[in-house]
């Protein structure tokens, strides 16, 4: 294996910076352009190292004169060579001795001598006729004016504004000059009356006072007056124009598009019904009152009407349902309690006795319970939501389908209680009221009269009190 050559240093004394491989000039970035012997700064006491490169014999510090103090030195560039030039009037070529020689010697005298001679020449032409103006004249003006006089002739008038004796122009039709040539202008400057005011009015103000301080003269403040006044007369005849409130004894204005012909203090109360019935109240009622006393007087009892508890005496509302009073009520609700617990107690009895009452009076039962299906939509199919979620609790859908399909399976099944052929209802042997679910073995086929006279009984109750 070959050996890995040692790495190059720069060549600068005490620089120990190692270099590229494809360095050529043996000196580090730092050092690239300062000579192993390079020259210092020429500036008095700078011993700065300048760069290979560097003309000025300066550093960058002292690169320019002002840096270096003392008079600033003058450049000599009496050696400077600059190439040679065609003259563009001989068309000969010369070598200019500075950058600006754009002719050689011989026509750049000719051409300063006739520069000289356009100077003079110039100082020679007309000047404009107008009295008191010494503007001179191109050659090729005829009309013996400048431009400042050329529309005004000789005999012009002069602006009519007072003091002003500005000449006016031959077009002129106005009679002003420029600086006059608005009213506005020509009206002496007026200040505002207001003390400490110094804002000047405009020439067709006729009050005397500014914007800000208008409202401060007599005539602002009676136009003003004048003009609310009117306002205050158009609404008052307005307002009288108005019809009264219907209601006797009530002296409101109503609005015009008041179509009940009240105010709105009775426009809920109609004219034509009785006032309550409370001695000495004339207050009316409304027309979905049916109570027969105002809402000051509703919840108040005027018969004589006591609580029914034993020894109590005090009065009770009239729409009070139970007839107790409140600290009473509880009674009721005991007595209530204890008839709870007595049906509870002698509930399969009860139970019994309507089971027996559905069977013998069916048509009047099923009559009833459309009715009352009928009526109470709503209630109807919550109940029957939540029949669906206690019959799908715990099923996924695999248990769906195989519920569905073997509902298919036993639709010509005989009833599984009375083995009638005739069968019309799918039934759940255990009920859903008591947690039973819509898995395919809780489901057995049953006749209408076995369904509805097992209701929410077990199946196996059912069968056991021999199908009752």
């Amino acid at each position: 294996m070959q050996d890995n050559p040692a790495p190059r240093i720069c060549s600068v004394d005490g620089c120990g910076a190692p270099l590229r491989a494809t360095n050529t000039i043996g000196r580090c970035r730092e050092h690239a352009y300062i000579p192993a012997l390079g020259a210092v700064c020429g500036a008095e006491g700078c011993g700065e190292s300048l760069r290979k490169d560097n003309r000025t014999g300066f550093c960058t510090p002292h690169k320019r004169a002002k840096s270096r103090g003392g008079p600033v030195p003058k450049q000599d560039y009496s050696a400077r060579v600059y190439k040679p030039r065609q003259c563009p009037d001989c068309r000969a070529e010369f070598t200019p001795h500075s950058a600006n020689d754009e002719r050689c010697p011989d026509c750049q005298h000719t051409h300063r001598l006739a520069l000289r001679a356009e100077r003079e020449g110039r100082n020679q032409r007309d000047t404009c006729s107008v009295d008191g103006c010494g503007a001179k004249l191109r050659t090729s003006n005829t009309i013996g004016r400048c431009s400042e006089h050329r529309y005004i002739p000789v005999d012009s008038h002069v602006c009519d504004a007072d003091g002003c004796e500005q000449p006016l122009r031959k077009d002129n039709d106005t009679g002003y000059c420029k600086a006059h040539k608005y009213a506005t202008a020509r009206v002496p400057v007026r200040i505002c009356a207001a003390d400490g005011c110094e804002n000047e009015l405009r020439a067709d103000n006729e009050s005397g006072y500014c914007k800000p301080h208008a409202w401060q003269t007599a005539t602002t403040r009676a136009s003003r007056d004048r003009y609310y006044a009117i306002l205050r007369e158009q609404s008052e005849r307005r307002r009288q124009q108005r019809a009264v409130c219907a209601v006797d004894g009530c002296d409101r204005r109503i609005r015009s598009d008041n179509t009940t012909g009240r105010c709105a203090e009775h426009i809920y109360i109609p004219l034509d019904l009785a006032v309550c019935s409370v001695g000495g109240c004339e207050n009316r009622l409304r027309s979905d009152n049916t109570t027969g006393r105002c809402a000051e007087h509703y919840a108040k009892h005027w018969e004589a009407r006591t609580c029914l508890a034993d020894e109590c005496e005090r009065k009770v509302n009239a729409d009070c349902a139970d007839g107790y009073c409140r600290e009473h009520r509880r009674l009721s609700e005991s007595r209530q309690q204890q008839q709870k617990d007595y049906y509870q107690s002698r509930k399969p009895e009860f139970q019994e006795y309507a089971r027996a009452w559905r069977l013998a009076n069916g048509d009047e039962h099923r009559a009833a319970v459309s009715a009352w299906n009928a009526s109470n939509r709503t209630a109807r199919y919550a109940a029957q939501a939540r029949r669906v979620l206690a019959a799908n609790a715990g099923m996924d859908d695999f248990d769906r389908e195989l519920s569905v399909a073997y509902r298919l399976a036993i639709r010509h099944d005989p009833c599984f209680y009375c083995k009638s052929p005739e069968t019309a209802h799918i039934d759940h042997f255990f009920p859903l009221v008591k947690g039973g679910t819509d898995h395919f073995w809780n489901l057995v086929r049953a006749c209408q009269r076995c369904n509805n006279a097992k209701y929410a009984q077990c199946g196996t109750a059912f069968i056991l009190r021999g199908r009752l």
